[in-house]
C-alpha cells in the first residue's frame, strides 16, 4: 500500500474515530504494511484482520478494539501498544517485541472450560468468591465497575460446578495455553 493512500485512510480513520463528518473505519484487512511508519498511529476499533504487518513499528500505536485476526505481527514492535480488547485469534506475534502484560487484555472471547475456569479462579482471589457465587445464581455482574486482568467470556454453569480454589497455571504456563488455543503464534 503507498504511503499516500494509508495516510488517507489514517486521517479518515482518526476522523471516525473523533466522531466527525466524513470520518470511516480504517479497513486495511489483507492490507501489505511490512514497511509502513505506524509510529503513534491511533487505529482502535480498525480492521487489520490478515494484514501483514511484519516488522513494523507500532510501539506506542493505539489498537484498543482492533481486529488483527491472522495478521502478520512477525518481528513487528509492538512496545507500548494498547492491545486492550483487541482479537488476535491465529495472529502470528513470532519474534515481535511485546510484553505478556500487553496481551492479557486482547478479547480472549470463548474459551475451554479448563481456560475459562481458570479465568474465573483468578477473578475469584481479586474481588471474592461469595461475589462470583452471586453472579453465578443470578445476581449482578461483579465486574461491573472495574478493570479485569482478563476480558473472556464467562460462564455462570462452569463457576458452580467449579471445584478449583486458586490457580491451575502459573502465569507464564496459562498464557501459553491461552495463545495455543487460540492458535496465536508466538516464541518467548
Amino acid at each position: 500500500m503507498n504511503k499516500q493512500k494509508l495516510n488517507s485512510i489514517l486521517k479518515k480513520h482518526k476522523k471516525w474515530l473523533n466522531y466527525e463528518e466524513d470520518g470511516e473505519r480504517a479497513d486495511l484487512n489483507g492490507a501489505d504494511l511490512n514497511g509502513a511508519d505506524l509510529n503513534n498511529a491511533k487505529l482502535s476499533y480498525a480492521n487489520l484482520g490478515y494484514a501483514n504487518l511484519s516488522y513494523v513499528d507500532l510501539s506506542n500505536v493505539n489498537l484498543r478494539g482492533a481486529d488483527l485476526s491472522y495478521a502478520d505481527l512477525s518481528y513487528a514492535d509492538l512496545s507500548y501498544v494498547n492491545l486492550n480488547f483487541a482479537i488476535l485469534g491465529s495472529a502470528n506475534l513470532c519474534n515481535a517485541k511485546y510484553s505478556i502484560l500487553n496481551l492479557l487484555r486482547i478479547d480472549w472471547g470463548d474459551l475451554s472450560d479448563d481456560l475459562t475456569i481458570e479465568l474465573m479462579v483468578r477473578d475469584s482471589i481479586f474481588i471474592g468468591k461469595d461475589k462470583m457465587d452471586i453472579w453465578a445464581n443470578g445476581g449482578d455482574c461483579p465486574y461491573s465497575n472495574m478493570e479485569r486482568d482478563f476480558i473472556f467470556q464467562e460462564s455462570q454453569p462452569l463457576w458452580l460446578n467449579n471445584k478449583r480454589k486458586k490457580p491451575k497455571y502459573d502465569d507464564l504456563q496459562l498464557f501459553k495455553k491461552l495463545c495455543k488455543e487460540k492458535d496465536i503464534k508466538i516464541s518467548l
